[in-house]
């Protein structure tokens, strides 16, 4: 179960996760048949496929190669059953990648806005929504972006990047428009 450290080179990483989505591969063909009598053996291996593969693509991106990321995400996993959990952080990961990719904002903003939300919990539709406010401040769309902001924190007060990524974009505003309420949003959120 071990894995290389963060800062191993990329073909050190491959090398592993490949070895042990073979071996996860090998273990979902062995129990396809055993959905009706043992539906926990049929799940065996889809969750740590996925997980290896989101794994993956998060330090690729780390590594600043988004491109190769957004490849991992589309291509590796190869299978169309995926838990919510592992679906939410494979949609987090593309969107990262393309926010780390010049030119591919609008992009990772389409991905994001042709996800459908319904199956997700509220702290993953929350980190959706910080994650749209971001695409949208980079594009220009301020009035966006601060809605988008705000819709997060009102599904989860206690999403993580949440206060911390509002405050960002309200500090940046107030620098681009003097506003004084901008300040006063920033501060409330560098606070909370």
């Amino acid at each position: 179960l071990r894995l290389p450290n963060k800062w191993d080179s990329v073909s050190h990483w491959n090398d592993i996760i490949m070895w042990r989505n073979h071996v996860y591969s090998t273990v979902i063909n062995t129990f396809k048949n055993f959905h009706e009598i043992n539906p926990a053996l049929h799940q065996l291996g889809f969750k740590d496929k996925a997980w290896s593969v989101n794994k993956l693509a998060g330090v690729v991106r780390k590594q600043g190669l988004g491109e190769v990321a957004v490849q991992i995400l589309n291509k590796m996993y190869g299978y169309l059953r995926m838990e919510v959990q592992e679906a939410f952080i494979k949609i987090r990961e593309q969107a990262k990648a393309y926010l780390s990719m010049p030119g591919e904002v609008q992009t990772g903003l389409n991905l994001l806005n042709t996800t459908n939300l319904e199956y997700f919990l509220p702290g993953h539709k929350a980190e959706i929504f910080r994650l749209k406010g971001e695409f949208l401040h980079r594009l220009g769309d301020g009035e966006q972006a601060h809605n988008f902001y705000l819709a997060s924190l009102q599904l989860n007060r206690n999403l993580e990047k949440g206060w911390p990524s509002w405050g960002t974009f309200c500090d940046h505003r107030y620098v681009e428009s003097n506003d004084p309420v901008f300040l006063e949003y920033a501060v409330s959120c560098y606070l909370q």
